[in-house]
């Protein structure tokens, strides 16, 4: 862990990693290049964080946690969960199209990651299909659904945007949005 979330330096070394992982992929990611990318000492980087793996695995809450929060506030401002659902999508997938590391790190390189990184990616979805029961019990006009709804819905979402990461089409994912408008219906039916 990092000596304190707020470091500027903390912070400014997550940006370094972010940016190795975007162009080498985790593999790539080590103390020398970690060093030269962010302009300290191998000692500097080692007083702030343990590992190069903790930085890893900090960079990618960081990450994660910020969609999760762009998510979270369109459903705040849509007209009901199915709104919030699309708006947040759509501004999710925006912003990854945008920063092509972050989509890298948080939906291809994850999967490549040591325990504790995969461990933080199983959190994070569970905090998703939480946002998503929640809201969808708060907002939404249908009746409620079980959380293995919300979750089939994530585990699909991730996958096709982890395809279309995968083959290097990120500047190509906002036009996701039609498709995972449509997987919203397909596991939130209409109710009879």
């Amino acid at each position: 862990m990092s000596c304190e979330w707020a470091c500027c330096t903390c912070a400014s070394i997550r940006s370094a990693t972010l940016q190795l992982v975007g162009e080498h992929g985790l593999t790539g990611v080590n103390l020398d290049l970690l060093a030269e990318h962010s302009g300290l000492t191998r000692d500097e980087l080692r007083q702030h964080y343990a590992s190069v793996e903790d930085c890893l695995n900090d960079t990618y809450e960081e990450v994660s946690m910020d969609l999760l929060a762009m998510l979270a506030e369109s459903f705040a401002r849509g007209k009901n969960w199915s709104d919030g659902l699309v708006r947040g999508g759509a501004r999710v997938l925006a912003r990854l199209a945008h920063r092509p590391a972050e989509a890298r790190l948080v939906f291809v390189e994850v999967l490549r990651g040591d325990r504790e990184l995969l461990w933080r990616r199983e959190s994070m979805r569970a905090l998703m299909v939480q946002l998503l029961t929640s809201e969808h019990s708060a907002r939404s006009e249908r009746e409620d659904l079980p959380p293995m709804q919300h979750e089939l819905l994530v585990g699909a979402s991730f996958q096709l945007i982890s395809s279309r990461v995968a083959e290097g089409q990120i500047d190509e994912l906002p036009e996701l949005g039609p498709e995972l408008a449509e997987l919203a219906g397909i596991f939130e039916p209409v109710a009879a």
